[in-house]
């Protein structure tokens, strides 16, 4: 196999060499190797797609990350506008937060076996473990947990995100068993 410098990509390709050595250290450039301070590029290699571009970015629609869905933005204020479950997931939340609780109980159940959307499948787990930890309406607190936590371990963009719903579960139900205690109540 053939090989060429940094500065040889560089021209060829029309990057910056500093560029073009991050782009090895990223793994972006295959079979790129370093031998001792310098990166070896195979001849053949291609130019790396530039992330910024149309190209990179793919489709538009496809795989949106609007996390949280906010419930105080208007629907149509969506760009693009919100699918079918993301649609479905917002009103969930409405009813969540107006008290409907066997209203959202059902639509986040739905979501979170049916829906295509990974979002929308983690944030409605993440509902329904909230429904079953605070409010008790006869839902398997361990099978959403458990659901939520293994949707969380699969690879998909935005996962970082997406993770940031355990700690924040976990605060959210802390909160709740403190407030029996502050009362000296039981739940119930």
């Amino acid at each position: 196999m053939e090989y060429i410098s940094v500065k040889e990509a560089s021209e060829n390709w029309g990057i910056d060499t500093s560029n073009i050595g991050k782009l090895c250290r990223k793994g972006k450039i295959e079979g790129a190797k370093l031998v001792g301070k310098s990166w070896l590029i195979p001849k053949s290699a291609q130019k790396p797609i530039d992330g910024r571009t149309k190209q990179a970015k793919g489709n538009p629609n496809a795989a949106v990350f609007r996390f949280p869905l906010y419930v105080n933005f208007p629907e149509d204020s969506f760009v693009p506008p919100l699918t079918k479950e993301e649609a479905a997931l917002r009103q969930a939340q409405t009813d969540f937060y107006a008290c409907e609780f066997q209203k959202s109980k059902a639509v986040f159940e739905a979501l979170s076996e049916n829906a295509e959307s990974i979002y929308v499948k983690i944030c409605a787990q993440f509902f329904m473990c909230i429904l079953s930890s605070i409010y008790d309406l006869n839902i398997s607190w361990d099978k959403y947990y458990c659901g939520l936590n293994l949707l969380l371990s699969t690879d998909f963009p935005h996962k970082k995100e997406m993770e940031l719903l355990l700690p924040w579960l976990d605060f959210i139900i802390g909160q709740f068993r403190k407030i029996p205690e502050k009362l000296n109540t039981d739940p119930a």
